[in-house]
């Protein structure tokens, strides 16, 4: 229909699930902390460009299988399938670009009784910058391409 859809972790998985992929518990185990991810494709939202993100990630379930048509966009070690065009004006990114660091620490806190020493290691990785801002402004960019006022994003 031409509206801007921008799903964000969860809404990422559920994009794709809806659109015919597959979402499972990723085999590598929890993605929490701040991760790297490298851009393989881009877009003309994509601005300012970058090669490389880095997002704070806190999920156990992910993409496993695009569904047809999508494409990749970025890939982490931890996470392949980490930003995907499924369709012109709907992306999903596993990251949490509106995660500030200290709302990631509670959430790892809170689960530090299930993510053992991934807690400890993940509460470190705060102190890395992440590229939340640039990760805004593709958000906008994409809104605006698909035309503005419709478009939502799915946390």
């Amino acid at each position: 229909s031409g509206v801007g859809v921008f799903g964000l972790c969860f809404g990422h998985q559920v994009l794709a699930q809806a659109l015919g992929g597959r979402v499972e518990r990723a085999t590598q185990g929890w993605g929490v902390g701040v991760h790297a991810m490298s851009v393989v494709e881009d877009r003309p939202w994509m601005r300012p460009r970058a090669e490389r993100l880095q997002l704070v990630m806190a999920h156990q379930d992910q993409v496993i299988e695009l569904p047809e048509g999508a494409v990749l966009l970025g890939s982490s070690d931890h996470c392949p399938n980490f930003l995907v065009a499924f369709t012109d004006t709907a992306v999903g990114i596993q990251g949490h670009p509106e995660f500030p660091a200290v709302l990631a620490q509670a959430i790892y806190e809170d689960k530090r009784d299930i993510l053992g020493r991934l807690a400890t290691d993940a509460i470190a990785s705060l102190a890395i910058d992440t590229d939340t801002q640039r990760v805004a402004s593709w958000i906008a960019g994409l809104f605006a391409l698909a035309g503005g006022s419709q478009s939502q994003y799915l946390a």
